[in-house]
């Protein structure tokens, strides 16, 4: 189960300004709709603006090529705006069917910790690899702000979807365990283990590479991963948001997919 809510909030932003940038296009491009017709196997256009017939020329005229743009533009941002219609009636209505959330939704009767809300999710008993003490990072824990399915907290949205993602499959992670690599220690987002060749592989996410210092720390990690006998998507797995803080859900699983194998 994915954090459907929050994918669709994200898809929601992207569009909208995927909307802007269309809408900013049509602004620049001329009036006017096209008809065409057939020459000696050419195709020849005229346009059509406040009743006025106007023969352009073929297809490699400029102004075919604009008029043509302006309708696809056109219809892309009527398309969108019906879709942003959509996504905000579904997330108005959605109703989130984490058995935490539904839980916390009922009266005092129901709000026991006892139970194992998450054998719906085909969990492995609490003394697995990952539910497991274990020495865990301290440090800025104002951040961790957002709750996975399994229960941690995280500092990002994009961890909720990479921690789920790990869940839903059933993997066993860590969040953040502090570990030994070379002669420094680090938090690793995720240590993951893999049952099908016991091993515990890393998952390192970097989510803000637009900012200067933060890109070259995140550089400057890699390379120590990798300069330490760390395989890029053989022992560890590097994910990055894009530019405007977006992960793509469906390429996560993908790569995580693959990762496990």
């Amino acid at each position: 189960m994915y954090d459907v809510k929050d994918f669709l909030e994200r898809a929601l932003r992207q569009h909208r300004n995927m909307m802007k940038i269309c809408e900013k296009q049509l602004r620049s491009l001329p009036e006017g709709n096209l008809s065409v017709y057939q020459k000696n196997g050419r195709n020849y256009y005229n346009k059509y603006d406040q009743g006025s017939t106007i023969y352009l020329g073929n297809e490699n005229q400029h102004e075919v090529q604009e008029l043509m743009k302006r309708k696809i533009l056109f219809h892309t941002a009527e398309r969108m705006k019906h879709n942003e219609q959509l996504m905000m009636d579904f997330l108005e209505a959605y109703q989130d069917p984490n058995p935490e959330s539904v839980r916390e939704s009922l009266g005092q009767a129901y709000q026991s910790e006892q139970i194992d809300l998450f054998s719906v999710h085909k969990r492995k008993s609490k003394l697995d690899w990952g539910d497991q003490p274990y020495r865990r990072s301290e440090k800025y824990p104002e951040q961790l702000t957002h709750k996975t399915m399994k229960g941690d907290m995280v500092r990002s949205k994009s961890e909720v979807i990479i921690a789920n993602t790990y869940f839903i499959k059933n993997a066993q992670y860590r969040y953040e365990e502090i570990t030994e690599i070379g002669s420094k220690y680090f938090a690793p987002d995720f240590k993951v283990l893999i049952p099908r060749i016991n091993k515990i592989k890393m998952h390192e996410h970097f989510g803000r590479m637009d900012d200067p210092e933060y890109r070259r720390n995140a550089m400057w990690k890699i390379e120590y991963y990798i300069t330490n006998g760390y395989r890029p998507y053989e022992d560890i797995l590097f994910t990055f948001d894009d530019l405007d803080g977006n992960i793509d859900a469906q390429a996560l699983d993908r790569l995580i997919t693959n990762f496990m194998m």
